[in-house]
């Protein structure tokens, strides 16, 4: 086996789990403070990295030259998602609580 190889192999193993890790961390922050369940960020992340590869494929661009203004346009698509339609739940008491979302029939005689 060639040895470059196999370095190349566990650094990108590394940086792979890295990426994960980082995506599974945000979300259990934002979960942990906001109580709202928000997979966008991880799937941005996704959509940015694939916007880096078409910069770099059609424009010739550096990925590490495109991390800013993939950056930036992001973090604008992500305030506006925000602003527009998470901070409409935060504060909202939760639903799973309800009787009316429940899967088994409610004792109690309240209607929904």
């Amino acid at each position: 086996m060639n040895v470059a190889i196999v370095v190349s192999v566990v650094i990108e193993g590394v940086l792979t789990g890295l990426v994960y890790g980082l995506m599974a961390l945000g979300l259990s922050v934002i979960f942990g403070i906001v109580r709202v369940v928000n997979f966008a960020a991880r799937e941005f992340a996704v959509v940015a990295m694939y916007a880096a590869y078409l910069l770099f494929v059609t424009l010739g661009l550096d990925p590490i030259v495109s991390l800013l203004p993939i950056a930036g346009a992001f973090f604008l698509i992500g305030y506006a998602l925000q602003t527009v339609l998470i901070n409409r739940f935060i504060g909202v008491p939760s639903m799973n609580n309800s009787s009316c979302w429940s899967v088994l029939p409610s004792s109690s005689s309240t209607a929904c």
